[in-house]
């Protein structure tokens, strides 16, 4: 998977590479999906909801310039992969989601995993996790038509903040916002598909 979807791709930070070669994805899917686990794709993990693509969940990664020193909020964490190959990168994880059926899922195969920073949390994600905040990266992994405020409060001087956002003909682009001195600057990032943001 990481040679030939990743490596071959662009994708070349040596500390990614290692999170993706340590954190199984096969843990993250339903079992009878295993066998397609590391494949470049997107599967279903229930009613609308997905664990993204190998590439996408590298590229979203290695577009934060990610530290040990840094806290990461990831809205709409689903299977909790993204989540904890974070963690691998990271001072400390928050993943919040709407399910709790994935979040108790998450925090087991984390548990497994043994990973000691990273928390999964039953919540609306359009509020974010302001009790922990500020955060030095924010990661949306669900598709919205316009940049979600309380996330945007949630984020640090400095931050970044990734998230696909849908355009009025229902595109969607993978869009970077960098804030320095409280202006944002943004970078769009490729085009994507993921499943629409949903709160409660």
């Amino acid at each position: 998977m990481v040679d030939e979807q990743l490596v071959a791709r662009g994708i070349s930070d040596p500390t990614i590479i290692h999170a993706m070669l340590n954190i199984p994805r096969h843990l993250f899917v339903p079992a009878k999906l295993q066998r397609e686990a590391y494949a470049d794709k997107a599967l279903p993990l229930g009613p609308g909801q997905t664990i993204s693509q190998p590439f996408i969940v590298a590229l979203m990664l290695s577009s934060l310039d990610l530290n040990k020193d840094q806290t990461i909020l990831e809205v709409g964490s689903g299977s909790g992969y993204l989540a904890c190959l974070a963690s691998l990168l990271v001072k400390k994880v928050y993943g919040v989601e709407l399910s709790q059926t994935l979040v108790e899922s998450a925090t087991d195969v984390a548990k497994k995993l043994e990973l000691q920073n990273v928390e999964f949390i039953c919540a609306d994600g359009g509020y974010g996790y302001e009790d922990k905040g500020p955060y030095d990266r924010i990661v949306l992994s669900a598709a919205c038509n316009e940049i979600p405020r309380p996330l945007l409060k949630q984020l640090a001087p400095d931050g970044k903040f990734i998230f696909p956002l849908t355009d009025p003909d229902g595109e969607q682009q993978l869009v970077l916002l960098s804030k320095e001195d409280d202006k944002l600057s943004e970078e769009v990032l490729g085009s994507v598909r993921f499943v629409e943001f949903q709160t409660s």
